[in-house]
């Protein structure tokens, strides 16, 4: 029984590798929620990629489980969190000039 559950497990990874397009199946992180995947997310690639003066961009109407993992990169790589303006309806001010 449990081979059949890995085997069914696998095949459910294969799946969603060819559906978003992933190169390999084992690219594919299963996780228990959407603040364990950004907690996750900041911690790897943020810790890894995130140098000094670096800037991360987040949207101003963001749920507070998706901003303290990025507050906390900031801080712990000494770059900067912006939060991006949206318009009316949510969506991005995409027209800003340059600072």
């Amino acid at each position: 029984m449990s081979s059949h559950a890995t085997d069914e497990y696998e095949k459910a990874r294969d799946n969603i590798a060819k559906f978003i397009g992933a190169k390999s199946s084992k690219t594919i992180i299963f996780t228990r929620s959407t603040t364990e995947s950004i907690n996750l997310v900041a911690r790897s690639f943020g810790d890894l990629c995130i140098k000094s003066g670096d800037e991360i961009l987040i949207t101003a109407s963001e749920h507070h489980s998706n901003l303290i993992p990025w507050q906390q990169l900031a801080k712990r790589k000494q770059a900067y969190l912006k939060y991006l303006p949206l318009k009316k309806g949510w969506q991005l001010v995409t027209n800003r000039p340059a600072k």
